[in-house]
């Protein structure tokens, strides 16, 4: 989202319907075919509707020979109002989401200040590779936590962080951890000791248990030739992060990287986990919802239940930065 500086060229005004179609890599406005590579959609009333989502500001359409992007270009404020939405949890409060105002709108700025040194048309993406984003809506707390925080950004060296953040870390340490986040460039996520205010939470631990024969057959994507499996063995960082997973058969052992594993198994829910055999079956068992990095989203919301702010929060899980707010040429 948040797109970037180019612009189309002319401009076409509709009062009524306008039925725009691409095909055959060009753009088709009610029927007649345009020239234009780039488009871009400013509704009059300051609202536009896709997929029966709402969003505020214009579309950009970009259309080359490879693939179609369409990006919302919207004021800072008004994106960290609709991802709060998506990266919050109904009922939780003011603080709270004050909080994740201030931890959104940072990872937004730091990505920002990076993408402008690449070849992109959009700054961040709308999944939660990046933050979710969904559209607008009506909650008011979430309206609140953002008015009452405007262009606050979470800083180290004077500098916007990148914040980033998981549901639930799991108790790990995030500095003992190895191969997520490069710490030397980040030391603000090198957090030397744990948070444990998520372990009472029900997504702090999970198990799943897979049938041998399909968990061999998820490793046949990689090697094909694997055969009955006779032994698994886990291979953690100091911090409990997978690193490898060897598996060993009647010939060989084989060996895969703990974030590949993580992407062949959708129901892995972190970084944190053992894998051991049990007769036919797998056991998968871990910590945390995420990542392990930043801030624990639910482990802040305990802490506001003890009666801290969204500043000794902050500086908990992002210690050595300081608060700064943005001049307002910035922030727009």
């Amino acid at each position: 989202m948040l797109a970037g500086s180019s612009c189309p060229t002319k401009k076409y005004f509709f009062k009524d319907q306008l039925v725009l179609t691409i095909k055959d890599i060009n753009f088709y406005i009610n029927s007649q075919k345009k020239s234009d590579k780039i488009f871009r959609i400013t509704p009059l009333d300051g609202t536009i509707t896709l997929n029966n989502i709402t969003y505020a500001g214009s579309i950009y359409i970009y259309i080359n020979d490879k693939n179609i992007e369409i990006i919302n270009k919207l004021p800072l404020e008004d994106y960290i109002d609709s991802v709060l939405r998506t990266e919050g949890w109904p009922g939780w409060p003011l603080e709270t989401y004050k909080i994740f105002a201030i931890t959104c709108r940072s990872y937004v700025i730091y990505q920002v200040q990076h993408t402008r040194k690449q070849k992109k048309h959009f700054h961040i993406g709308s999944t939660n590779a990046h933050q979710t984003y969904r559209g607008m809506h009506t909650c008011q707390t979430i309206k609140d936590a953002v008015n009452e925080t405007t262009g606050v950004v979470i800083s180290y060296k004077k500098q916007p962080i990148l914040a980033m953040f998981d549901s639930c870390c799991g108790g790990i340490t995030p500095a003992h951890t190895t191969g997520i986040v490069n710490l030397k460039e980040a030391p603000y996520l090198a957090r030397p000791y744990p948070c444990t205010y998520c372990k009472g939470l029900k997504i702090y631990s999970w198990k799943k248990n897979v049938s041998l024969n399909s968990f061999k057959q998820t490793l046949q994507e990689l090697y094909p030739k694997i055969g009955k499996i006779q032994n698994i063995e886990t291979i953690h960082d100091k911090a409990g992060i997978v690193q490898n997973l060897r598996v060993k058969d009647t010939k060989k052992t084989y060996t895969v990287n703990g974030k590949k594993l993580y992407s062949l198994f959708p129901d892995i829910n972190s970084f944190a986990f053992t894998v051991t055999k049990k007769r036919n079956n797998v056991l998968i068992a871990g910590t945390g919802y995420g990542h392990h990095i930043g801030l624990c989203q639910w482990g802040a919301n305990e802490l506001v239940k003890k009666k801290w702010n969204y500043k000794k929060v902050l500086n908990f899980y992002y210690p050595g930065t300081t608060l700064l707010r943005l001049k307002k040429k910035n922030s727009e």
